[in-house]
């Protein structure tokens, strides 16, 4: 395919327009390919974020991770020491009570 005069002197006069064309169709098109993978990232995040499985609340994960056995445990023991509690200060009492009376 042969080049007639008048398109080569239109090319050799406009080849910065049409390398400002190449150029420009390349910034857009790595703006493209940029935006997309801020998006896809965004959408990534985002997902992770409504994972239930890493970001658990704090609820469900006492419910999963803490034994009702050692929480019923915890507490009898707990309600133990406040028994054995209040009948030495009863104990107390009686002693002040009687201290007194002397």
């Amino acid at each position: 395919m042969a080049m007639t005069t008048s398109q080569r002197n239109y090319l050799k006069h406009n080849w910065m327009t049409f390398a400002n064309l190449i150029l420009l169709l390349t910034l857009v098109y790595n703006y493209a390919t940029s935006q997309q993978e801020i998006r896809d990232d965004i959408n990534s995040l985002k997902k992770h974020a409504n994972d239930e499985v890493r970001h658990m609340p704090f609820d469900k994960k006492i419910q999963i991770f803490v034994p009702r056995v050692e929480l019923d445990s915890r507490l009898e023991s707990i309600e133990e020491h406040q028994r054995s509690f209040a009948i030495k200060q009863e104990a107390m009492y009686k002693l002040l009570l009687e201290s007194k009376s002397r």
